[in-house]
């Protein structure tokens, strides 16, 4: 599980602003299942994948 401070904080205003909550607001998981469902739900409304192995591309190219 990716740690709550290493979420970039354009991903957390876009969340934030998405659902309308309080400016301020932090993410917070008690469950990593509830993380992993919300962070689906977050890429099927912003209209992207995730791909490990081409995220693991495009980093090895931009070296």
């Amino acid at each position: 599980m990716r740690a709550l401070e290493d979420v970039p904080e354009m991903a957390v205003d876009f969340v934030r602003r998405a659902v309308e909550l309080p400016e301020g607001t932090l993410p917070a998981y008690r469950a990593e299942r509830t993380a992993k469902h919300h962070r689906g739900l977050v890429r099927k409304q912003a209209g992207v994948t995730y791909g490990q192995a081409k995220a693991r591309g495009i980093v090895e190219q931009s070296r």
